[in-house]
């Protein structure tokens, strides 16, 4: 099994996996037309209850502001956001390893939110939890 690593922050999400040589490298992500390694953590819902991440949810949010959703790990549509955040960071790692197997580490400030992973196991094959300041001095990055 291939994992990756993510760290659900509150302006980025980050997610790396070790390359061949053990090494860290963070995935990618499609955004219009171009990649980038950081997602953001900028969400909209749309009126017909579309969720939009990143660079698209800010564009979104220029013409209509009232869809931002606020800190979206304390929104009532957190299960959904991270739902999203989880299925595109489990494309982006599977595309890097050319296969579906992957699992996920998260990494949580202070203590674990059981309901985020409770989604996260629905979209990957296994899921461990650290608290992050347990693996600085681990090599998991």
């Amino acid at each position: 099994m291939n994992w990756v690593a993510i760290d659900l922050g509150g302006a980025y999400v980050k997610a790396s996996v070790l390359d061949n040589e053990n090494q860290p490298m963070r995935l990618s992500y499609p955004m219009s037309n171009y990649e980038t390694t950081l997602l953001l953590s900028e969400v909209v819902l749309t009126e017909d209850k579309k969720l939009l991440l990143g660079e698209e949810a800010i564009m979104y949010s220029l013409l209509s502001p009232e869809t931002i959703v606020p800190d979206w790990k304390q929104s009532p549509h957190k299960l959904l956001v991270a739902e999203a955040l989880f299925r595109r960071i489990n494309d982006a790692a599977a595309k890097y390893h050319k296969e579906t197997n992957i699992g996920a580490v998260l990494l949580h400030d202070k203590i674990e939110d059981t309901s985020i992973t409770n989604i996260a196991k629905k979209v990957f094959n296994d899921v461990k939890n650290f608290r992050s300041c347990d693996i600085i001095n681990q090599r998991i990055f």
